[in-house]
């Protein structure tokens, strides 16, 4: 005969454990529906603008290729998945480790 402490116990666990996941769920899908600020996109180009002054022998393309080129390389991370400031932030300090 099975232990009632126990099958409370069991029970508790798979409730809790499914709670975390649904907020888990909840808090991705809020991230995910929050819109991000346009205004980021000025401040980015222009930051941008002014690493890319640093080489302007570079062609556009040469830019994009070497800098996300070894931001693939070390992070081991498609340059689709980082947030803008994450990648402002590797492209800053390519330019201060390789210039």
């Amino acid at each position: 005969m099975l232990d009632v402490l126990f099958v409370e116990r069991f029970i508790q666990k798979i409730f809790t454990d499914a709670l975390n996941v649904v907020l888990i769920l909840l808090l991705l899908l809020e991230r995910m529906t929050r819109m991000r600020d346009p205004k980021r996109i000025d401040k980015f180009c222009t930051e941008l603008a002014q690493l890319w002054h640093k080489v302007p022998d570079w062609r556009f393309g040469q830019f994009m290729s070497n800098v996300l080129g070894a931001y693939q390389t070390e992070k081991m991370c498609d340059i689709f998945f980082p947030e803008d400031d994450k990648l402002m932030e590797f492209f800053k300090n390519y330019f201060k480790e390789n210039n």
